[in-house]
């Protein structure tokens, strides 16, 4: 396996996170009286993404006069994998990535070391959520609870085998954990409201593990008898409940008391100590605004009391976290707005700040030596057959910048080359210039009208004196033919295959048509069923085409991965596996055995022995809610042979990745310079930080009951 995958992820070269702070007065309702109380504080260096901080301190003991100031430990993606990191004074991390020495033997499998989120500290120990090294199951969740001392590296794993945790936070004590798990029931495909459980255990070696809460998430502790969650409310509303005395408490739900009332969205708290202040910090997104802000909710008066929206009102804010010993507010925002009330004003900052732009091309640290893993500032990447040019869309579509461009294969520098609508675009593999996409709606019915096309892009005109060219294009299908969507050239470039709507009713299938005559010669089917088989791709060799089908799914939603050959001979399932090849030819079999979940977008390796495809394969490894809007936000790319066997999770994130491509071409980009030299980031390599994404879909909604829910809670 060689090469090069490009990809696409949704949102995330556009977050831009940094970490900020305020301080909280004595006296929470001082801060109602007076407009711009806060003053905000950054606290990382602008590098990067850096997000889902905490604060702690040196020693164990936080009540100790002479413990060491506190310390942010935090998450960071600037080596191009989410790492944890620890800043003292300053906006440098002073330590970090963290590593870690094997877990060892009857712990429970080792974290992957791709993926490390959710940190907090007490004393020498860093307590932080990784994805396992290594899974047994397809669409199961592999995220665990991890312990490592800082100063030797000896890591725990605490989560028990086979059990995935989400959201840990630690008692003011040190003594217990809680997390969000799904224990005993594993994922079941939730994109929203996960339904996990709240489970508190032992923070020294994982024992005494039990159920204190049911259907709910992101746990945080006041003090070691108390613990606030949120949930889902029958009524719809997203709400923050109390748990007291939860050592005592039923594993029920009827014993976790709603603290914040319906009619605004209320989500990932952050308690502290009663004897500090009798008040929760937690994120909301209210009906009126499509802005997520920190809020303090003041448990005496039940009143909110507001801190970003004073700050940026139009900005989205997330995570709230309390310092242990002082009452510092911390969260992360998008760096590319600074407001009246923010303190970045220190001279060895400001010289070192890079201006606010991000790389067009990111390499991700890949789990394969010989493969290299690029993730791309743009949707339906593909790499042109000399390996000098990039075309991709900037946006998805509806969006102001969606157009179709084409980059340098090293990211100096992009040409927009069509405005139209056209995505899926693939590289004829033989006429030089010349490419296929589709014209039209990214989803729509088989019947409404999308259009295959041919785009010829003048090659010799993409030089560094203008910023875009005039292409041909061509249109190929005729418009009354329905959907046709997903153009692939076989090698020899005389054939395209692509999915349409053409035979009517429900179905989109396979059909292949000549590359230069289209409709003017046979389009002959490839397929037949009143299911949808599109997203084909054609081996090297020209022998199969692979492509994601609906066909034995157990649901209109549910993809799996098949092969046929051009002839329409030899159609089966492939079903990547950790264990071993699964295949089958049998159609019978393949009903008993209905496709669950999706399996998207494959594409052959350049020798054609393996398959990269985007899936939901190892479920999700954060709360959607706690993030920025993602689709489908367990989407990561895999490759495995192309019998299935040899599987292999290339990336671990929180987001959605997608749409790869492989190339034979090794595009090495180099971590460090991409990510942290400003003269990099500021060149033409990049593009300005726009901080254009959105809030999650889901919390758009508002029914009827929830209304009603409203008038209730609003005399």
């Amino acid at each position: 396996m060689e090469g090069t995958i490009l990809f696409s992820v949704v949102g995330r070269t556009q977050y831009g996170f940094d970490i900020y702070s305020v301080d909280v007065s004595a006296s929470v309702s001082d801060h109602q009286r007076d407009f711009c109380s806060f003053t905000e504080n950054r606290l990382t260096d602008g590098v990067s993404v850096n997000f889902n901080g905490s604060f702690s301190c040196f020693p164990d003991n936080i009540d100790d006069e002479n413990a060491s100031a506190e310390k942010l430990v935090y998450v960071s993606e600037r080596t191009g994998l989410p790492k944890i990191y620890i800043n003292s004074q300053n906006t440098s991390h002073e330590m970090g990535p963290l590593q870690f020495q094997p877990v060892g033997e009857g712990h429970g499998e080792e974290p992957s070391g791709f993926f490390f989120d959710r940190p907090f500290m007490r004393g020498d120990r860093v307590f932080f959520i990784a994805t396992q090294k290594g899974f047994t199951q397809t669409r199961e969740c592999y995220t665990a609870l991890y312990v490592t001392s800082v100063s030797t590296g000896e890591t725990m794993r605490l989560t028990p085998p086979n059990v995935a945790d989400f959201s840990p936070s630690l008692s003011p004590s040190g003594d217990w954990v809680a997390v969000a798990s799904y224990e005993g029931r594993g994922w079941q495909g939730e994109i929203h409201d996960l339904h996990t459980n709240i489970y508190v255990f032992n923070a020294k070696d994982g024992s005494g593990r039990r159920l204190v809460a049911q259907n709910g998430g992101w746990p945080t502790w006041a003090d070691d008898g108390t613990l606030y969650f949120h949930r889902k409310s029958d009524d719809g509303w997203w709400s923050i409940y109390k748990l007291s005395d939860w050592a005592n408490a039923a594993e029920s739900m009827a014993d976790a008391e709603r603290v914040t009332p319906p009619c605004v969205h209320a989500f990932t708290p952050a308690a502290m100590s009663p004897l500090a202040g009798n008040w929760i910090a937690v994120a909301t997104r209210r009906m009126n605004s499509k802005w997520r802000h920190i809020e303090i909710f003041d448990l005496d008066s039940k009143e909110f009391i507001q801190v970003t929206e004073k700050l940026h009102p139009e900005q989205h804010h997330y995570n709230p976290f309390i310092a242990p010993r002082s009452r510092r507010l911390g969260y992360h925002r998008c760096r590319v707005i600074d407001g009246p009330c923010s303190d970045v004003d220190d001279d060895s900052r400001a010289s070192t700040q890079p201006i606010a732009r991000i790389p067009r091309l990111e390499a991700i640290e890949c789990p394969t030596d010989r493969l290299s893993l690029i993730r791309v500032d743009g949707f339906f990447p593909t790499l042109s057959p000399c390996g000098r040019f990039i075309a991709y869309n900037r946006g998805l579509p509806g969006s102001s910048s969606f157009g179709l461009y084409v980059m340098r294969s090293d990211g100096s520098k992009s040409w927009l080359v069509a405005e139209e609508n056209i995505f899926s675009a693939e590289w004829d593999p033989q006429r030089k210039g010349v490419m296929y996409g589709t014209l039209g709606s990214i989803f729509a019915p088989p019947s409404m009208s999308v259009q295959v096309a041919a785009l010829h892009i003048p090659l010799n005109e993409l030089t560094d004196d203008v910023d875009r060219v005039s292409s041909g294009l061509k249109i190929l299908t005729k418009p009354d033919t329905g959907n046709n969507g997903f153009p692939a050239p076989s090698p020899d470039g005389k054939w395209l295959v692509f999915r349409s709507g053409r035979a009517g009713g429900k179905g989109k299938n396979l059909y292949i048509m000549d590359a230069e005559l289209a409709e003017d010669a046979e389009v002959r089917r490839l397929t037949c069923g009143e299911w949808t088989d599109t997203m084909p791709c054609w081996s090297p060799d020209g022998q199969w085409i692979t492509f994601s089908s609906t066909r034995h799914g157990a649901d209109e939603g549910c993809f799996g991965l098949y092969m046929i050959r051009p002839d329409g001979s030899g159609l089966h399932r492939v079903q990547p596996s950790p264990q071993g090849s699964k295949t089958s030819d049998d159609d019978e079999d393949c009903m008993q055995n209905p496709v669950l979940g999706r399996i998207n977008h494959p594409k052959f390796s350049p020798d054609g022995k393996s398959i990269t495809f985007t899936a939901d394969l190892s479920g999700i490894s954060a709360e959607p809610i706690s993030l920025p809007n993602q689709f489908q936000p367990y989407g990561e790319i895999f490759i495995s042979r192309v019998d299935g066997s040899e599987l292999i999770r290339l990336t671990h994130n929180a987001y959605e990745d997608g749409l790869p491509s492989w190339t034979p071409f090794s595009i090495k980009l180099p971590h460090q310079q991409q990510s942290m030299d400003p003269s990099f980031i500021t060149s033409s390599f990049s593009e300005p930080l726009q901080g254009y994404f959105i809030e999650p879909l889901f919390l758009n909604r508002v029914t009827e009951e929830m209304k009603v829910a409203c008038c209730v809670a609003v005399p």
